[in-house]
């Protein structure tokens, strides 16, 4: 989706969405005790892109989610779809 307007992306997601997306990855990463600044050393997601993600500012991209998913021990269907409880 890269080259996509935010309003697009709104458009086919929805803002709650995206603030969904980025409370996931925020509550996982707290939960294992790790900071944004070491969460980009090992997903290579900047760590201000990191912050927006989970701000709901702005949508990662496939990749991003695939990284920091890995990073943090989650399959990415558990990121996107909010399954935690799995």
């Amino acid at each position: 989706m890269a080259g996509s307007s935010p309003h697009a992306l709104d458009a086919a997601f929805g803002v709650s969405d995206r603030a969904m997306l980025g409370r996931v990855i925020a509550e996982a990463r707290k939960q294992r005790g790790v900071s944004q600044r070491e969460l980009e050393e090992t997903s290579t997601v900047p760590q201000g892109k990191i912050s927006r993600i989970e701000r709901g500012v702005t949508y990662p991209t496939i990749r991003e989610i695939d990284h920091l998913a890995t990073a943090l021990k989650l399959r990415v269907h558990m990121v996107v779809l909010d399954d935690t409880e799995v």
